[in-house]
């Protein structure tokens, strides 16, 4: 199928260009691979405040590597290519390009996308509070990523993960004390609880 430069989620489109402008040491530049482990965490974040699915903008599944993927996300990341404010090395590293802070200034202005900030920068900032191996980890190791490898791609976030992701803030609010206008403290809490669940599965 040819690619359509217009063919993408603009949703997908911000999000792959704030990561790729925020991406913090020392992660910076990072692959196409941890571009939507990043952007899956985002959401997952979204979700865990009580955003519904449907309102992020585009949709991921399991890749036969364990990983979260978006079609949307890799449409938009070949427009911002197209549109040099992305580069791609053969490393698959992604480098913003000096006309890419220039594109972000003016889509961080939309309320709709100025609001996704919160969760796109928490989930860089795991980066930071635990290292990103750390973070990979905690991702995969949620049993809603089991099963890689089994069969073709699969969608995520059911309505039975969303509900059981509800539950799960309730209990890392109750462990911390209560709501937090920091969203990093319960996202480190949340992803070290997966960590826990992996260790505990593998034993």
């Amino acid at each position: 199928m040819r690619f359509e430069p217009d063919s993408f989620s603009p949703h997908a489109f911000f999000d792959c260009l704030a990561l790729a402008l925020r991406a913090p040491q020392p992660i910076a530049p990072f692959t196409i691979t941890e571009l939507h482990l990043f952007a899956y965490l985002a959401c997952l974040l979204s979700v865990y405040e009580g955003e519904p699915v449907a309102d992020w903008g585009y949709q991921f599944a399991l890749t036969g590597l364990g990983y979260p993927f978006s079609g949307e996300l890799d449409s938009a990341m070949q427009a911002l290519t197209l549109r040099r404010h992305i580069e791609v090395d053969n490393l698959e590293s992604v480098l913003p390009l000096d006309s890419a802070a220039l594109e972000m200034a003016k889509l961080e202005e939309i309320p709709s996308f100025k609001q996704r900030l919160r969760w796109l920068q928490t989930s860089l900032d795991c980066s930071l509070a635990m290292p990103v191996s750390v973070v990979k980890s905690a991702v995969v190791a949620r049993d809603d990523l089991s099963g890689a490898g089994v069969g073709g791609p699969r969608p995520l976030l059911s309505n039975a993960y969303v509900a059981r992701v509800h539950g799960e803030r309730e209990a890392i609010e109750s462990a911390l004390g209560g709501e937090s206008s920091n969203l990093l403290a319960p996202a480190v809490a949340w992803l070290s609880m997966y960590i826990l669940q992996g260790r505990e599965l593998a034993a």
